[in-house]
């Protein structure tokens, strides 16, 4: 929900419910959260101020639950339109994540900036000095003649349901809009495994061992590059994350499966063409490789995957899918599981 409070303050405000059943002996979780953004309108001024908050509760199934919030207002400071640097202060607290000083909420510093010289180049970050540790995002995107890259790191604290300590992205900060740079939907599709209608490889997770935790501390990297030519689109991904609980200081948590792990790195990378046949329909095909390693069970995984998809939008919110995908995985260890799938997997995505 957008809107506007007089004639010079914009705001944003956000609902989300999530639920989250990983299907491996993890609690379930139900995570609600409310957030958001609230600024000066965009002018002439040189000067503005923006502020954001998240507050989030979370339940699992047994028994156990937290709540947080981070709230972060920042001045900033227009150098041009393509161009603006903010400074200020972030708050958070979590009912059970410790400081190293015993403390379960605190301030820091904040900072973010935007630097857009073209209209086919973004880049922009934020980053923040929490009380538990520095925490942070930043992201470069370029688009040419048909053709994206991109960059992405995120720092920060994670927990089933989310992929960062915030619910909006900070460096919306300096987005009136809510928006970045964007590629053509043809090519978008070709970069997301999430697409309706088509199924992704399957996550190592799933047979090598999780970190189950309630609160995770995670690192993680990526860079993508697509390509798009009328109906037919490439896109490429290469990745790495690292998640650990060793230097997390809980004064609570989840009751962990059999085999849960205390560290996980993962890198790997994945191709995918995407071809469209119609405006209602269309096929996807790729290849995906994964590397899994754990220090703390001893053990690495290797699991490679090809799939190949159908979608076809039923209705303008309604996409249906029909998908064949094989998958392997060869590891070492304690925690490595080998095994070989054949799955056929139809999918039915309504958006509302």
């Amino acid at each position: 929900m957008r809107g506007r409070l007089g004639s010079a303050t914009d705001y944003e405000a956000r609902y989300r419910l999530g639920y989250t059943d990983q299907g491996t002996g993890v609690p379930t979780e139900v995570d609600n959260r409310v957030s958001g953004i609230l600024g000066n309108v965009s002018g002439t001024s040189r000067l503005g101020w923006r502020a954001l908050g998240t507050y989030a509760t979370t339940s699992y199934s047994d028994g156990f639950d937290y709540d947080r919030a981070f709230v972060t207002a920042l001045g900033y400071y227009v150098f041009s339109p393509q161009e603006r640097i903010g400074l200020g202060f972030n708050c958070a607290y979590n009912s059970i994540l410790l400081s190293d000083s015993g403390e379960n909420s605190g301030c820091g510093v904040a900072a973010a900036g935007t630097w857009r010289p073209n209209p086919r180049t973004s880049v922009e970050g934020y980053f923040a000095n929490a009380y538990y540790g520095y925490t942070g995002v930043a992201r470069a995107t370029y688009i040419a003649q048909g053709w994206l890259f991109g960059l992405n790191y995120r720092q920060g604290i994670v927990n089933q349901s989310e992929s960062t300590s915030f619910f909006l992205n900070p460096t919306t900060a300096f987005n009136d809009d809510g928006t970045t740079v964007t590629a053509n939907t043809a090519l978008l599709n070709a970069l997301d495994s999430s697409q309706p209608g088509v199924v992704a490889g399957q996550r190592s997770t799933q047979t090598f061992g999780s970190v189950q935790s309630a609160l995770v501390a995670e690192r993680a990297i990526s860079a993508i590059v697509g390509y798009s030519v009328g109906r037919l689109s490439y896109g490429g991904i290469l990745y790495y994350t690292q998640q650990s609980t060793d230097n997390l200081n809980l004064t609570g948590n989840i009751t962990p499966a059999p085999g849960a792990l205390t560290d996980l790195q993962q890198s790997g990378g994945n191709l995918r063409v995407s071809y469209q046949l119609d405006p209602r329909s269309g096929v996807q095909s790729g290849v995906t490789t994964q590397y899994s390693k754990s220090d703390s069970a001893d053990s690495t995984s290797r699991l490679s995957s090809f799939y190949i998809g159908y979608f076809y939008q039923l209705t303008r919110l309604t996409t249906a899918g029909l998908n064949y995908r094989y998958t392997t995985q060869d590891g070492e260890g304690p925690a490595a599981v080998d095994y070989v799938e054949n799955a056929v997997i139809a999918t039915v995505n309504i958006r509302f």
